[in-house]
């Protein structure tokens, strides 16, 4: 596969992994707010700030997506991404460490912080 291919496919993996996770989590929320607790977090007096976080994850996945579409036109994004992927890592794990949260979620940040090294790698090799 060449490297244009591997970077078109990476960027839309990134945005289903986004899209996913943004659908799931506002989806438990409504059906099941006590799965919060499963996730060693506690149910919040409002799922409005979780929604539009969910929500602004989904929109980033939307990035990803016409990113993978047209690789030159959105180079320029790539440091945003990196941020956005290495410090969603970061933040979870600091609630990790402090006992926030557990290891599931501890998971998902480290998934993210596999598509912030892979992003790294496009934004300082694609040409």
């Amino acid at each position: 596969m060449d490297k244009n291919s591997y970077y078109k496919y990476m960027f839309i993996v990134a945005a289903l992994w986004n899209w996913i996770l943004a659908v799931v989590f506002i989806l438990l929320s409504i059906l099941s707010p006590s799965s919060a607790e499963d996730l060693g977090m506690d149910i919040p007096p409002t799922w409005v700030f979780a929604h539009g976080f969910y929500f602004l994850v989904f929109l980033i996945g939307l990035f990803f997506y016409v990113t993978g579409r047209n690789l030159e036109k959105y180079h320029g994004l790539a440091p945003i991404f990196v941020l956005e992927k290495v410090g969603g890592f970061i933040t979870i794990l600091l609630y990790f460490l402090i006992g926030e949260i557990n290891a599931a979620v501890l998971v998902v940040g480290i998934a993210d912080l596999i598509f912030g090294i892979l992003f790294f790698e496009y934004w300082l090799k694609f040409e």
